[in-house]
């Protein structure tokens, strides 16, 4: 290291100044040229890749134009056959049609019908323009005879014929019958353009479905190549068409695509053509992909032919049954690259220049600095032998000047300061015994910060340990807490199975309208609310100790809100007050939420307006806001707490907050005409058992429902706002930010189980273990008229040896018996060989989230809480068992198809809009577009009156909001066809 330094010290100033500065600009002209040429190249291929994917759209444009036309054709001619616009038997008529329908249509050479007799008509382009006329039948001899035509499509003349030409046999006609509708030939060599074409072709058949013939249209490649020859491509740049076997299609080059030996037509392959840069670029591909059908996307690629860079673009083309095809451009990287390199030539000559300018000045520089330095170098030296009158000339240069000027003061201070030396050595020895008492008293100091702290440090152990203690015995508190609930909701729980249970059993049996029934919905409406209240005690408990969870899934909105107005009008009904649904804003079908909790508030809400309405009418009005960019506002008295919640957005208090993309604002709005609520009372009855009015209506509920509301909505990240007064009604709004998703269609309706008698198939056994008789008995009672067999175990190890004994087909397994733990049962039952596959059902009145896991976890493929519902009993049977369920007075059926039935029933009568009318309904529909359906059932209505009827119908499903009937509505007759016009 000492070496090095020596070496530089050797090193004179002007080598210093000059060396690092040229080679400063060397680096700087070697960067530049390098990342001239860099940035050419890059240039270069961001410039190829916008001309191949330029390129490239503009031929799938005008491919997509061109073979649309064809199948078009095709159609508007069946329409004109299957309609009876068009008589074939007319032979003037037939023909007058042919003839406009190909001047119409330009991009088809020619436009005709093979009919299942064996005749022919239509009509041809001509190479230089001309229409001509083409009949085949008895009368012309089984010859195809083509004729001239005037402006009008009259004969002329005879300009040609066939003999012997039976359409049936041609490939295009098979190519029909075999596709059974719309489809395209394989490409060949068109007698009258001489060049390649291909056929689309369409099957034409009646009203009862016989076969009438196959239309055609054939397309020629030659507009396709002078399109190509005309496209710019760089200076040397290609295109091509071929198909996925490889054979060429078009190209913007003059190399044949096809030979002819003899009577046979030879298709020449992309990887045979005669121009080298298509033949190279297609055998780069082959090779890439391992086969041309594997290419699936566009992608853009480069390779090398000779060393030269080629950038290629290769794009699949579809357009119909049989146009697989593939878009290739190529352009060399040539055509870009020899202006690059002149301009980067150029940059590296001035480069050089500024090189050698920059060393010139340099030198002259480090000459003019060194000379100074080395001046004041001399007098350095002269001061250090004992010299001390040194002084320096200033230099021209400022800093030099200033370094003169600097070393002249030193000097003179150098002097004063030898003459002071003396004087400061006596100071210094009395600074110097100063500083030592000094040091000794911050020693002491010290001590006392040490035992300080020493102090600090137990008192701040003993405050934690303090601390501590306080926290367990808190958490000990809680979990007593939640201990507590969770026993005292088993034990609640357990005897409401039974009440519930046979509540369940009893309305089933009751005749509808009878006394008995009503007495049995008085008892279970009563168990439903005791159920309520337990679970509502739970969730609160579940707040306070900050363990609600939500589970979002992907929800249809408008089913949602359907099912809960469903329910809320019957209890509106009872009451004599209105209830109405209103949906405003942009429509919004599929959302992200946590369906079970959004319907507990809105039932919370919704209760609490009917509960407290009299007279007058209750709304759940729903507003819908944009895709993005809306502002969410802020509301009167809010309740809301916002937070990091999964399906939450943005929005303060009074404030705006703008919706991210992706997410939409929704505010579902209760609106009531109630007495109101008086100011003082607007936050309180957001506490728990706190409620607003008195008298009876304080005694329907306990005061829980709005302050467990407020903390769903919280954790949604949403809020919850009430606007009231008294005398002038209530209006709760809850505004969430949800996350939009799209494919969810509506759900189906669920058919009532009491409607339920039986099954389709044999009998299945279904096997209860339960250490209490009034649960099997529950089970039991509900099963055993659906013609199910039921065996009822009391307790584990009975359980265990009726299963292996009587092999059931299903077992439901009480969680919580004593001589042997549910958990256990199902892990044994689980692990039994004779019993696998055979589903578990754990089933139990804690219905906790751990609780449910923990059954998982034991081998349990499903979970029923108590008290048992029957309907969901049948779902998990019919789940599990696969089943189809026997309604009363209906043969065995689905869900789904007894629904499409009633339908069918009630509305036989109604005449459907044609196929692709009812495709855009259902969309519509599932996409909860409302607004449009109303504008679809007034244009259907005005498209022909047979469609009158089902337009009404439509109609009044959608004003009345019912999603699921319009959806049933259209699925029916779109599964039974409706008629084509």
């Amino acid at each position: 290291m000492r070496g090095i330094e020596a070496a530089f010290a050797r090193v004179p100033l002007r080598a210093v100044l000059v060396v690092p500065f040229v080679l400063l600009v060397a680096f700087a002209v070697g960067l530049t040229g390098y990342l001239s040429l860099r940035n050419g190249e890059r240039a270069v291929v961001d410039l190829a890749g916008q001309l191949r994917g330029e390129i490239s759209a503009r031929i799938l444009d005008r491919m997509t134009s061109y073979l649309a036309v064809p199948p078009l054709v095709n159609r508007l001619n069946a329409e004109e056959i299957t309609h009876g616009h068009l008589d074939l038997g007319d032979r003037h008529e037939r023909e007058v049609h042919f003839f406009h329908m190909l001047r119409s249509f330009a991009p088809v050479g020619m436009t005709f019908f093979g009919a299942d007799s064996g005749d022919f008509y239509g009509a041809r382009r001509m190479p230089d323009g001309r229409l001509q006329v083409v009949l085949e039948d008895d009368s012309t001899g089984r010859a195809s005879r083509y004729y001239e035509v005037d402006g009008q499509g009259e004969r002329t003349r005879e300009a040609e014929a066939f003999p012997d030409f039976d359409p049936r046999k041609r490939p295009w006609y098979k190519a029909g019958l075999d596709a059974d509708g719309p489809a395209w030939s394989g490409a060949y060599r068109h007698f009258v353009s001489k060049g390649l074409a291909i056929t689309a072709v369409l099957p034409v058949r009646d009203r009862q479905g016989k076969l009438l013939g196959v239309l055609g249209s054939d397309f020629f490649f030659l507009q396709v190549n002078e399109f190509l020859r005309g496209l710019s491509i760089g200076r040397s740049g290609q295109t091509f068409l071929m198909e996925r076997t490889g054979e060429l299609l078009a190209t913007s080059t003059d190399a044949p695509i096809f030979v002819i030996r003899g009577d046979r037509t030879e298709r020449i392959k992309a990887a045979d053509s005669e121009a080298p840069l298509v033949r190279e670029t297609s055998r780069f591909l082959a090779a890439r992909f391992g086969d041309l059908a594997r290419i699936e996307a566009t992608a853009q690629l480069d390779f090398d032919i000779a060393g030269a860079r080629q950038f290629v673009q290769v794009q699949p083309l579809h357009a119909g049954k049989g146009i697989d095809w593939l878009i290739v451009v190529v352009v060399p990287e040539a055509d870009f690259m020899d202006r690059v390199l002149a301009n980067t030539r150029s940059t590296i000559a001035l480069c050089g220049l500024s090189l050698l300018v920059a060393i010139g000045l340099g030198l002259v520089t480090a000459r003019r600095i060194a000379a100074p330095i080395q001046r004041i170098g001399a007098a350095a030296g002269a001061i250090e032998k004992g010299n001390l009158d040194q002084e320096v000339p200033l230099a021209p240069i400022r800093e030099l000047s200033a370094l003169g000027r600097a070393f002249n003061a030193m000097a003179r201070k150098l002097r004063r300061s030898f003459e002071d030396i003396a004087a400061s050595r006596s100071a210094l020895e009395e600074a110097y015994g100063t500083l030592a008492e000094t040091n000794q008293e911050l020693e002491r100091a010290n001590q006392e910060l040490e035992r300080a702290n020493e102090v600090l440090e137990a008192r701040v152990e003993e405050r934690t340990a303090e601390l501590k203690r306080a926290k367990d015995a808190a958490d000990a508190a809680s979990q007593a807490k939640s201990d507590f609930l969770a026993s005292m909701s088993h034990e609640l729980r357990t005897p409401l199975n039974g009440i519930l249970g046979y509540a369940q059993i009893l309305h089933r049996a009751a005749a509808p309208g009878s006394t008995e029934r009503d007495r049995v919905q008085v008892i279970q409406r009563s168990g439903e609310h005791l159920l309520r209240l337990i679970n509502d005690v739970l969730d609160l408990a579940k707040i306070e100790a900050r363990k609600l969870e939500l589970s979002p899934r992907e929800v249809h909105l408008p089913s949602l809100l359907e099912n809960v107005a469903e329910v809320c009008r019957a209890k509106a009904d009872s009451k004599g007050v209105g209830f109405q649904v209103v949906l405003e804003g942009a429509p919004l079908a599929g959302v992200r939420v946590d369906d079970k909790r959004l319907v507990q508030v809105l039932w919370n809400l919704l209760g609490n307006a009917v509960k407290f309405t009299e007279h007058g009418s209750v709304t759940l009005r729903v507003v819908t806001g944009e895709a993005r960019g809306e502002r969410a506002r802020g509301g009167a008295a809010h309740a809301g707490e916002g937070g990091e919640g999964g399906e939450g957005g943005e929005g303060g208090e009074g404030g705006e907050a703008e919706v991210p993309v992706g997410m939409r604002r929704v505010r579902f709005r209760v609106e009531d005409t109630g007495p109101g609520i008086a100011d003082a009372d607007l936050t309180r009855i957001f506490q728990p058992f706190e409620q607003a009015g008195g008298g009876a209506r304080r005694a329907e509920g306990t005061g829980l429902g709005l302050a467990i509301s407020r903390q769903i909505v919280g954790l949604m990240g949403g809020e919850l706002c009430v606007e009231s007064a008294p005398g002038k009604g209530s209006v709760f709004e809850v505004a969430l930010t949800l996350p939009e998703v799209s494919g969810v269609s509506a759900a189906e309706a669920n058919v009532a189980w009491e409607t339920i008698t039986g099954y389709r198939g044999p009998r299945r056994r279904v096997l209860v273990i339960d250490d209490l008789a009034d649960n099997r008995a529950v089970i039991g009672e509900l099963l055993a008229p659906l013609g199910f067999e039921v065996a009822t175990a009391d307790g584990g190890h009975e359980g265990l040896a009726m299963a292996a004994l009587r092999a059931p087909d299903l077992i439901v397994v009480d969680l919580s018996m004593p001589d042997l733990d549910g958990h256990e049962v199902l892990r044994r039952l689980r692990a039994s060989e004779t019993l696998a596959g055979v589903p578990l059902v754990a089933s139990s009145a804690s219905v906790s989230v751990e609780s449910v896991a923990r059954s998982r976890e034991a081998g349990a493929d499903e979970f029923l809480p108590k008290p048992v519902r029957a309907a969901a009993l049948l779902e998990v049977l019919e789940k599990r068992l696969g089943l189809t369920w026997v309604h009363a007075d209906s043969p065995p059926m689905s869900r789904r198809s007894l629904t499409e039935v009633t339908i069918h029933e009630v509305e036989s009568d109604l005449v459907p809009p044609p196929a692709e009318d009812l495709s855009r309904l259902l969309d519509l529909a599932n996409r909860g577009r409302m607004r449009n359906l109303l504008d679809e059932a007034t244009r259907i209505e005005q498209k022909d009156p047979r469609y009158h009827p089902f337009a009404a119908r439509l109609r009044e499903l959608v004003q009345g909001y019912r999603f699921k009937d319009i959806a049933a509505l259209i699925r029916r007759y779109t599964a039974t066809g409706a008629p084509s016009g």
